[in-house]
């Protein structure tokens, strides 16, 4: 999980070394608009090179001026990606909060597409947390959502997505399994968020008590 700047390729070290030098720019002048979205596809960028502490740096600070300027778009998408790479650097409960949190957002502004995503990434996570009943069910909502239509336009997000499947499959009865899966995607949007919210709450409730034994 450190540094491994190699996985961008040519084209995307330009991209990062512009958008560092609009980043100067934006900051020299005061746009914070133009401050923001760079700190975003920065965080982008090295969320793609594996670069987590980093990746959590960009998105912390591109939060905070998306809050500054009410960006509500920018706030929605900042977090999903923070919880992202929370995900993949192994903090999976600030993950699933801040997956959380995005989702919220992403309900405000009626972007359902975006909800089904943050709902992969938490089913993901909860699948590291063992929670392979709440996962089944949380890629049950996300499927009636959306389909797999995200999933197969990233290949990353589409192995972690398999490998955590095949872990669902050796781990909890099929029946147990399919009833899971086809609970999520027979429920409503409003269902839907109740039982994530729910479960994600008594989630971190539970690492807490765990935190405190």
């Amino acid at each position: 999980m450190g540094n491994n700047t190699g996985s961008l390729t040519g084209d995307h070290q330009k991209a990062r070394a512009l958008l560092e030098e609009s980043l100067e720019l934006g900051r020299k002048v005061g746009d914070k608009a133009n401050i923001n979205w760079s700190l975003h596809d920065l965080g982008r960028f090295a969320l793609l090179a594996d670069e987590y502490d980093k990746a959590e740096q960009l998105f912390d600070e591109s939060l905070h001026v998306s809050r500054e300027l009410g960006d509500r778009w920018g706030i929605a998408q900042t977090l999903h990606l923070l919880g992202v790479a929370l995900r993949r650097h192994g903090e999976i409960v600030r993950s699933m909060r801040v997956l959380a949190k995005g989702l919220a957002m992403y309900e405000e502004l009626g972007l359902e597409s975006r909800m089904a995503m943050c709902i992969w990434h938490l089913g993901i996570a909860a699948v590291k947390q063992k929670e392979y009943e709440f996962a089944a069910c949380l890629f049950g909502i996300a499927e009636g959502l959306q389909g797999s239509a995200y999933l197969s336009r990233d290949p990353r997000i589409q192995r972690e997505y398999d490998q955590s499947v095949a872990t669902l499959r050796t781990s909890i009865e099929q029946a147990h399994l399919e009833r899971a899966w086809s609970r999520g995607r027979q429920m409503t949007i409003e269902q839907a968020l109740n039982y994530v919210r729910s479960h994600v709450e008594h989630e971190l409730k539970t690492f807490s008590r765990r935190k405190s034994v």
